[in-house]
């Protein structure tokens, strides 16, 4: 059988037109999309569906005013739901499930029946037909299995063999790129919480355990190292917890952990938004305890900017900034 990355699943009543488009654009993008199958829809459900179904790593689901008439109203038998026969197996077997919410429709209907209920649990990207370049870059970006086309692929390969001979000959360089070991070792634990929920719970001992290193023998730090910890600070101790923060509340999920990437290119997009004045160094020896803490709450506002300007996350209103702000304050930086 042909093997596929995405499955859709749709009403061709109300989703036709909208799971076209997306198989169309997402197959010019690389995807091996199974869309096509009104031919296997016809009289009992087909068990080519459930092959089909555990090929895909995504499971994309249109969801239109009249999605699941036909499960709550008309209570039509399970096998002849093909919708509902989709998504069920979906579920039990654990795939990405990815809800679209076409026409006003943002949540799902109640009474839904125990073998699809846990898609409730879902989240998809913000549907918007005027702004859909932005709402398919997000699906892509942050809900999709990222596409590796053959040239990546290969390209990969020849790194993998290219680090392989590296850790034979040579020593290997630091795995985060930065010139400390204690630098590197406090990026890679602070690398595996990316939830607001799993930071808060975790990140302060490493915080506390990377600070206490740059601060012992201060007086000794040299430009290199001051300008070093500048980075890791900003990026990880001050910047990451807002962007968590801000990602929970643009999904409405303080637990779910985000992907690593995407979380790392917003924390890379804030940090080159703040003046190169704010980044060489903090000098803890010398500064006092009231400038740092300015300067701290004026890259905080940059980085508020930076957030709210984005399209692919859903923009805070101004009330809730001043809350943002002080939560972040109060609950990482102990001011």
């Amino acid at each position: 059988m042909k093997k596929y990355d995405v499955f859709i699943s749709y009403r061709r009543e109300g989703g036709y037109d909208t799971a076209k488009h997306l198989s169309d654009l997402l197959t010019r993008d690389g995807y091996r999309v199974s869309f096509d199958i009104d031919t296997l829809r016809s009289g009992d459900f087909d068990t080519q569906l459930y092959e089909r179904i555990d090929l895909c790593k995504d499971f994309i689901l249109i969801v239109d005013k009249q999605a699941f008439d036909r499960t709550i109203i008309e209570k039509i038998p399970r096998q002849k739901d093909w919708l509902r026969c989709e998504l069920a197996h979906a579920l039990e077997k654990g795939k990405n499930i990815i809800p679209v919410f076409l026409s006003d429709i943002n949540e799902f209907p109640d009474g839904l029946p125990d073998d699809i209920s846990g898609v409730t649990k879902k989240n998809g990207p913000k549907y918007d037909r005027i702004y859909f370049n932005a709402f398919y870059q997000e699906l892509k970006k942050r809900f999709l299995h990222k596409k590796i086309s053959l040239k990546r692929k290969v390209g990969y390969i020849i790194l993998v063999v290219l680090c392989i001979i590296g850790i034979i000959i040579i020593k290997p360089s630091p795995t985060n790129g930065y010139k400390y070991k204690a630098s590197n070792e406090f990026v890679e634990n602070i690398n595996k919480w990316n939830s607001l929920k799993s930071f808060k719970d975790n990140a302060g001992k490493e915080g506390n355990k990377y600070m206490s290193w740059y601060l012992k023998d201060i007086d000794k730090r040299d430009m290199a190292q001051n300008k070093e910890f500048g980075e890791v600070y900003l990026k990880y101790i001050v910047i990451k917890p807002l962007v968590l923060a801000y990602v929970a509340f643009s999904t409405g999920n303080s637990e779910a952990e985000q992907n690593a990437d995407f979380i790392n290119d917003i924390i890379d997009d804030c940090y080159m938004a703040i003046p190169e004045d704010h980044k060489n160094s903090f000098a803890f020896n010398a500064n006092k305890k009231e400038q740092r803490i300015e300067s701290l709450k004026s890259d905080l506002d940059i980085c508020i900017q930076e957030l709210q300007k984005r399209n692919d996350l859903t923009k805070m209103q101004d009330d809730f900034i001043p809350l943002l702000k002080a939560t972040i304050i109060t609950s990482f930086w102990g001011f």
